[in-house]
């Protein structure tokens, strides 16, 4: 019986939402992040993987990439077709949204969401 009153509270403790604010440090970033799909208002979808990887599409297209965590930011690579592209950028979770601002916070900000279940 001592067994299954624990339960709703372990249960309680995996559920705790990531609270809103800048995500600044990648353990925080793998809470929050990791394993889940996010999705722009376009229907571009991507997934930040545990194995440092990104995998999704864009437009149709399929997106690869690799990913770390340096000095604050999230900083990647991606594929896109025949595009390559660099940045590190500052996230921000608002809710189930995030913002994230390219350029090291500097550059143009876009609203993803994070996809329930995924």
């Amino acid at each position: 019986m001592k067994k299954l009153l624990a339960l709703p509270l372990v249960l309680a403790a995996c559920a705790t939402p990531i609270p809103d604010g800048q995500i600044a440090d990648e353990e925080t970033f793998r809470n929050a992040i990791v394993g889940k799909e996010i999705q722009l208002a376009d229907g571009a979808s991507m997934t930040i993987n545990p194995d440092n990887t990104i995998s999704g599409a864009v437009d149709g297209v399929e997106a690869t990439g690799t990913w770390s965590f340096e000095d604050g930011f999230w900083c990647r690579t991606i594929t896109l077709g025949d595009i390559f592209t660099e940045d590190c950028q500052l996230w921000v979770v608002d809710g189930d949204r995030l913002i994230i601002t390219r350029d090291r916070g500097e550059g143009q900000s876009y609203a993803w969401r994070r996809v329930a279940g995924g």
